[in-house]
């Protein structure tokens, strides 16, 4: 009696067959090996942008506490060929420059200048060393190149998955200190290895486009 009130067309099966569960995880997995290739670029791109950021802000604090307290500073590159430590563990950031200051200890010791660490998905290539005066100015030092301005250049290392892409550059102006931020023009590869950190005699100035 029951049986004949229960509606005809619904069916009493639930659930997914196997079929249509291997065809979905099919799809998904499509899907991710599609989509996870940009999804790392794009994180790798945001860890440059923001060390550019960083490093830019850390050069602008040092123009400014060493005019204001009247002390000098040198910043020094640090080559750096790979993250392994001492213990010859991979670490994942590194300190990739030096910062030396002069004048009253108290308040060298009072100042808190963080120098920015680069990650193991970037690398940089620098034209050489910076001198901050007492006075606001700034002085290219141990020049590796052949142009006025100090050049720092970013790029990104992706070795699974290369592709070719333009340099993010920085520029110091001496002897105001005038930080440029932009894009350099020559492209490279992602996949070589360029290690962490290096000086490099190439770099020229009019080759970092302001964005």
């Amino acid at each position: 009696m029951l049986d004949n009130l229960r509606p005809k067309n619904i069916s009493t099966n639930g659930g997914f067959s196997i079929i249509e569960i291997i065809s979905v995880l099919s799809i998904i997995s499509i899907l991710v090996s599609i989509t996870y290739p940009s999804l790392r670029r794009y994180f790798i791109q945001l860890e440059r942008d923001s060390y550019l950021a960083k490093l830019n802000s850390f050069l602008e604090q040092i123009k400014r506490e060493t005019r204001r307290y009247g002390i000098s500073c040198d910043l020094k590159t640090i080559e750096i060929i790979n993250l392994k430590s001492e213990g010859n563990s991979i670490l994942n950031d590194i300190k990739p420059f030096q910062l030396d200051c002069y004048g009253s200890e108290e308040t060298i010791n009072n100042l808190r200048f963080e120098v920015p660490k680069i990650s193991k998905n970037i690398f940089q290539f620098v034209s050489g060393d910076l001198t901050f005066t007492p006075k606001g100015q700034v002085f290219v030092n141990n020049k590796r190149n052949f142009s006025d301005s100090y050049v720092v250049v970013v790029g990104l290392k992706e070795q699974s998955n290369g592709f070719t892409d333009s340099l993010r550059c920085l520029l110091v102006n001496p002897p105001t200190g005038v930080i440029d931020n932009g894009i350099y023009i020559a492209k490279y590869q992602t996949q070589y290895n360029y290690g962490i950190s290096r000086y490099n005699s190439f770099l020229v100035d009019r080759f970092c486009s302001k964005k």
